[in-house]
């Protein structure tokens, strides 16, 4: 629908999900019709799905019809990961190197506007460098010893789950062993500050729950 070979899956992932979804009595996806290779039908469960992306396209196409859907995905993507990226490291490396730093990511991210359109799923990254950035402040604030908020914890745990809308095989799987690799640092360096320092990490741990029973409550 908007090229040839991979570039046709990605809008039609899209509507075969808002022609195929149902809500009753549970949220259930037809994937094995007729609707691919007619008469004969087939299963669906292999085509290139990214929730997120499809969910987006079966939304608008509910609301406005055909569009450019696909495209302003993207666009979309782009510039929420500028944006967060910018607000994740503003206030640890100031105004211009988070400018900076988000453009590089964002609109100079040469690898991710060469897979654009061809290989959609593998440009469609925000939540997944957002993941890589509040992983590298979580890491860095631990070696260093400095206060983490709460607000960064939890939008680690939201980046986790918001990532899973995306390509699972590889833009998912970044994200995760990003997030698997941070934790296990982390738990190398209590480790060895328990064992070779003599400092119990569990004090730094309460002045964290201390911190964060202060912003929870105001």
């Amino acid at each position: 629908m908007i090229g040839i070979l991979d570039e046709e899956q990605w809008e039609y992932a899209g509507f075969y999900l808002f022609k195929n979804i149902s809500f009753t009595p549970f949220p259930h996806l037809n994937l094995v019709n007729n609707q691919v290779f007619y008469p004969y039908g087939t299963n669906s469960v292999f085509l290139a799905w990214g929730i997120e992306r499809d969910i987006f396209y079966a939304i608008m196409y509910f609301l406005f019809g055909i569009g450019p859907w696909i495209k302003i995905y993207f666009l979309l993507s782009v510039l929420f990961t500028a944006i967060g990226s910018f607000r994740l490291l503003l206030w640890d490396y100031g105004f211009v190197r988070a400018c900076g730093a988000s453009l590089i990511v964002s609109f100079f991210n040469a690898y991710a506007i060469y897979k654009y359109p061809h290989h959609l799923s593998y440009s469609i990254i925000h939540w997944t460098i957002l993941s890589f950035i509040a992983d590298f402040l979580i890491v860095k604030r631990i070696v260093l010893k400095q206060n983490i908020s709460l607000k960064l914890v939890l939008l680690r745990a939201l980046l986790l789950f918001l990532s899973l809308g995306q390509e699972l095989g590889y833009i998912a799987g970044f994200a995760l062993m990003s997030f698997s690799i941070s934790i296990i640092y982390i738990s190398l360096i209590f480790l060895y500050r328990q064992f070779k320092l003599k400092q119990n990490p569990i004090v730094l741990f309460q002045s964290w729950l201390e911190s964060w029973r202060t912003e929870f409550f105001f």
